[in-house]
């Protein structure tokens, strides 16, 4: 299914306002200015009300050249900002403008800004693969959606087919060890046995084909499979969702 925002965890949001006495009045030198400055950003409505003669005023009274100094600060508070705008997938029209003046505003040259922007956008389209992939499959749905945040994040197609690539087999891994009889790890035999769920409101049949499909994503080469358990919810005297188990065996050396 495709990632919801809503369902996504949120964060704290991307700047901290620090009281005056606290945190803020024990740092000192460049930490006490970077602190000033993430204050400052936390309070504003929009960075983009923030005025660049007012951060380089908190710079100079600490005896901080921005295009110098702290630049290790200056481009986490800049990704920190990137992946907060990036919790629901995408950046708006607002967002990009927030991100171009906050860029000015910390004095990050373009190729700073950028590799930023490419990590992120790489960890996000990864995350998203992560999600879509959770059930092995891709639907039409879930492929557009992919398509939409790579394109927003400007991710070149050969980054995007290699994250894919990789999310693809960590969701099979993940699967396999899901399935993975408990048996497995006391004994030696060259062979694995595997527990293949499955589950469906509609039928019996329909619960076992759920359980072949998804494993046939993860074992291609499946030839055969034996139903081992069948299990049922019920309501009000009705069955209301069928369970089964089924048993098949790999080579461990496939």
């Amino acid at each position: 299914m495709r990632p919801d925002p809503g369902e996504v965890t949120r964060v704290a949001e991307p700047f901290v306002q620090k009281r005056s006495g606290g945190v803020l009045a024990r740092l000192v030198g460049s930490g006490r200015a970077v602190a000033e400055i993430e204050a400052l950003l936390a309070g504003a409505a929009r960075l983009c009300e923030v005025s660049p003669e007012t951060v380089e005023q908190i710079a100079k009274r600490h005896g901080i050249d921005l295009e110098r100094r702290i630049a290790g600060p200056r481009r986490n508070l800049y990704r920190r900002f990137l992946e907060h705008c990036l919790l629901d997938w995408a950046l708006s029209p607002e967002e990009n403008v927030d991100l171009a003046h906050l860029q000015r505003l910390l004095r990050l040259d373009q190729t700073d800004a950028a590799r930023i922007h490419d990590e992120v956008a790489q960890a996000v389209y990864g995350r998203a693969v992560a999600e879509v992939l959770r059930d092995q499959q891709l639907d039409p749905e879930e492929r557009s959606f992919l398509e939409r945040i790579s394109a927003d994040l400007a991710l070149a197609p050969q980054v995007t087919a290699q994250i894919y690539e990789k999310g693809a087999e960590q969701s099979r891994e993940r699967y396999l060890a899901r399935a993975h009889t408990r048996q497995n790890s006391l004994l030696s035999s060259p062979t694995a046995k595997l527990e293949l769920p499955g589950s469906s409101e509609k039928s019996l049949e329909d619960a076992i084909r759920a359980a072949l499909e998804q494993a046939a994503r993860a074992l291609p080469g499946l030839a055969s499979a034996r139903l081992r358990e069948i299990r049922t919810d019920v309501r009000e005297g009705r069955v209301a969702r069928w369970h089964v188990v089924l048993e098949s065996e790999i080579d461990r050396k496939s």
